[in-house]
């Protein structure tokens, strides 16, 4: 629909502005309460473009996750008996990213980063 496409258009240029009104406002004036304004309508813009909340849609999502890395998904004989991996699944936004970073940052930790040979791939995996 084009009227959806414009107004999506718009609320993308002003979750822009206000992203940079923040940034603007929290660097150079040191205006906590003026930036704070701005992240939470930049936020709001884009929030207003995102589709409703689905749980049916996303609890269907975790139990196809479930059901792919069940006991016995990886071949006997696969990996190490000393040390545990770790497999960081999240949905877009979730903060996955982050978490592997924090967890990266440990010595005997080893992030492979968001290149991985599960995504989008699921289903043919199974």
């Amino acid at each position: 629909d084009s009227a959806a496409a414009t107004i999506k258009h718009y609320a993308d240029i002003l979750k822009h502005m206000h992203h940079a009104m923040f940034q603007y406002h929290d660097i150079k004036t040191k205006n906590v309460s003026e930036a704070w304004k701005h992240l939470s309508k930049g936020n709001e813009y884009k929030m207003s473009t995102l589709a409703p909340f689905d749980e049916a849609f996303e609890l269907d999502k975790v139990s196809r996750l479930k059901n792919v890395f069940t006991p016995g998904f990886w071949p006997a004989g696969m990996g190490s008996d000393t040390k545990t991996p770790i497999f960081i699944i999240g949905f877009v936004r979730s903060g996955s990213t982050l978490l592997e970073r924090i967890l990266d940052a440990h010595p005997l930790i080893v992030g492979t980063g968001e290149d991985s040979v599960f995504n989008g791939r699921l289903d043919s995996i199974r």
